[in-house]
């Protein structure tokens, strides 16, 4: 806020980014824009020649991010680049069991994007209580639980974004 007082010229983008936190269009655009970039991510999987590298180069940073935030009050445990690192490591493995047929992986990957989108809009109201005992923190992982995090955003259903993204860079490439 220190820079508005002393730039007041900025005042209009402090107050639309603080109407845009607090308001309805960030509620209906910011699952939107996520989504789409989740699949842009997909596409640029089918365009890399090295995703296991990428994949486990996006991981290192993330866990990186993740020891750098835990310093602060404001740790990042499974955030944005935690699940495209993960969705691309799980492509790289459609990718490898597929042995590269770009065809056999865009069908895998639509199918099982479709899945976990479906399974997650199915489960949504699942609350971690009801999860077998053991499994609440693998539930709290992969779908929206109580799990704590500056930056949350978990596999189901994200990564299925990604997925169907990579099946729609296949087929197009």
């Amino acid at each position: 806020k220190v820079w508005v007082d002393n730039n007041p010229n900025l005042r209009w983008l402090y107050d639309f980014s603080t109407n845009y936190w607090e308001g309805d269009l960030r509620t209906f655009f910011h699952p939107i824009i996520f989504s789409i970039f989740f699949v842009i991510c997909g596409i640029s999987c089918t365009l890399s020649r090295n995703n296991v590298s990428r994949g486990i180069k996006a991981l290192l940073l993330a866990f990186a991010i993740t020891l750098v935030t835990s310093m602060f009050d404001m740790v990042i445990k499974f955030g944005v680049l935690h699940m495209l690192a993960f969705s691309i490591i799980i492509y790289s493995i459609i990718d490898l069991a597929c042995n590269h047929n770009k065809k056999l992986v865009s069908i895998i990957c639509f199918v099982l994007g479709c899945v976990i989108i479906i399974t997650n809009t199915t489960y949504q109201n699942v609350t971690i209580k009801d999860m077998p005992e053991g499994l609440d923190f693998i539930a709290n992982f992969l779908i929206n639980g109580n799990y704590e995090s500056s930056d949350y955003f978990p596999m189901l259903p994200n990564c299925g974004y990604v997925l169907l993204g990579a099946s729609i860079g296949g087929f197009w490439y």
